[in-house]
């Protein structure tokens, strides 16, 4: 019996064994195409992007029309987003002399996330004004720059934008 289960186990082990190499070699694809899209979901998903010939890719999962894939090409470092995304809060309002006093209230100690919650013309302001987490090149450079400039937990000065009068709070 004992040695039953051990050979069993050994036909298992090295069953797996041979998947696995096997895999190795043939999940490598290519694309043979001179393009092939990219959507970023299998039913009628918004096209996001194209592979040119040749680009290889490993496919992970597959549906009767559709693969998800990796994909192992080159691209410019500067193409690429940073690996520590930011965080931020931002409140806007519609007029100057409300952003200066909702900044007179942050600098006196003033809870951002009601303030947003309360104030804010945005959608995200029953979020407190949670932007969550995003790249460089995600929003707007104006506002980017503000952000990226702060240290953690600082807050911005107003900047004026075509939808308002936005303050922000650095929170990662």
């Amino acid at each position: 019996m004992r040695v039953k289960r051990m050979a069993v186990a050994a036909i298992l082990l090295l069953g797996s064994i041979c998947v696995l190499l096997g895999q190795t070699d043939q999940a490598k694809k290519y694309i043979k195409n001179d393009q092939a899209m990219i959507a970023n979901a299998s039913k009628d998903g918004q096209t996001i992007g194209v592979l040119g010939k040749g680009t290889e890719l490993v496919v992970l999962e597959e549906t009767p029309t559709m693969a998800k894939i990796q994909v192992t090409a080159w691209v410019l470092k500067s193409e690429i987003t940073p690996l520590r995304p930011l965080r931020a809060l931002h409140l806007a309002v519609k007029t100057r002399a409300e952003a200066d006093s909702i900044m007179a209230v942050l600098r006196a100690g003033g809870d951002f996330i009601q303030l947003a919650q309360r104030k804010s013309i945005l959608a995200n302001a029953a979020k407190g004004g949670d932007l969550g987490y995003f790249n460089t090149g995600d929003f707007d450079p104006k506002i980017e720059a503000a952000i990226s400039s702060l240290e953690i937990n600082e807050l911005s000065g107003i900047i004026e934008t075509s939808f308002g009068y936005n303050i922000f709070k650095r929170i990662q």
